[in-house]
């Protein structure tokens, strides 16, 4: 057992910072781990480590930033997260030490691996928790969505604290994979009817875009938020069940229908649920509850 610090980094979205905060070094505790992320001292600080180019020296952004006291725009922030592991330096082989004997080297980078993902996991979820209360208590409205994780840069490194911070031999570089079926892609045959509605003029449907979000945000890798997912795919139903009754309404309940579908403009209050059920029945004499496996949607 050896205290291990994981350190990681995160792209964040311009975090207005007065200067007097560049370099400074938080504390706080979640659970067994202690969490340090640390504001960045200037634009190039940071050994990032493996790190695409386009993050190099642009931990900060000074640009168009005046005044007796100036904000910075914080663009990457360190966070360090400290815990006891099953493993230490020692269990690495390096210059003029042996790795501890009867410890599998395979085993020890495993334990590792899952400490580094673990440390990764519960960075991100603390990082998102403070810029979501910055996000509401300062105002900065543009740091993100709900529910969105921040961007890891990648190179996570560990160091034995109880072996004065030496770095471990040991690092790995994350990949995020996202299989699409080939048949999404264009090609000369399926572009046409593409055209062909630009052409007329048509726009996708607005439950179908709604649709379309939720899917984006529920498939979306390490940006999955599944609650605006759920929330998006609901609207999308409840707004195409309304288009589909409108359509398929007879003329004689057509009149009634539009003056349910107006809801609460004129003092009538229709549940959700109604769509799928007693309004679906009563306005084209169907409901989805009552249908059977197998029936037709007509």
């Amino acid at each position: 057992m050896s205290l291990i610090c994981a350190r990681l980094h995160f792209a964040v979205r311009e975090l207005w910072t007065r200067r007097e905060l560049l370099g400074s070094a938080h504390e706080f505790r979640r659970g067994d781990a202690l969490i340090r992320p640390t504001f960045p001292r200037h634009k190039d600080d940071f050994e990032l480590g493996i790190v695409r180019d386009e993050w190099r020296d642009r931990a900060i952004d000074t640009t168009g930033m005046f005044g007796k006291d100036p904000i910075e725009k914080v663009l990457i922030i360190q966070v360090d997260v400290e815990r006891q592991a099953d493993f230490s330096i020692e269990d690495f082989p390096g210059p003029g030490r042996a790795a501890t004997p009867g410890r599998p080297l395979e085993t020890v980078s495993a334990n590792a691996s899952v400490f580094l993902d673990s440390s990764l996991a519960l960075a991100k979820a603390t990082l998102h928790d403070f810029l979501s209360w910055t996000k509401l208590t300062r105002e900065q409205k543009w740091l993100g969505l709900s529910g969105e994780l921040p961007e890891d840069l990648g190179g996570g490194r560990l160091f034995d604290l109880e072996a004065g911070g030496e770095r471990i031999p040991f690092g790995v570089e994350r990949l995020t994979i996202q299989a699409r079926p080939e048949e999404s892609a264009l090609s000369t045959d399926n572009i046409a009817p593409l055209i062909e509605l630009l052409d007329r003029g048509e726009r996708p449907g607005l439950p179908e875009e709604l649709l379309a979000d939720a899917e984006h945000f529920a498939w979306r890798g390490d940006t999955t938020d599944l609650r605006r997912a759920v929330l998006l795919a609901a609207i999308a139903a409840e707004v195409k069940a309304k288009e589909t009754l409108e359509e398929k309404a007879p003329n004689e309940a057509a009149q009634l229908l539009d003056v349910v579908l107006a809801g609460p403009r004129l003092g009538v209050n229709v549940r959700p649920a109604a769509l799928f059920n007693s309004l679906a029945r009563g306005a084209v004499g169907r409901s989805l509850r009552e249908r059977t496996p197998g029936s037709s949607s007509g």
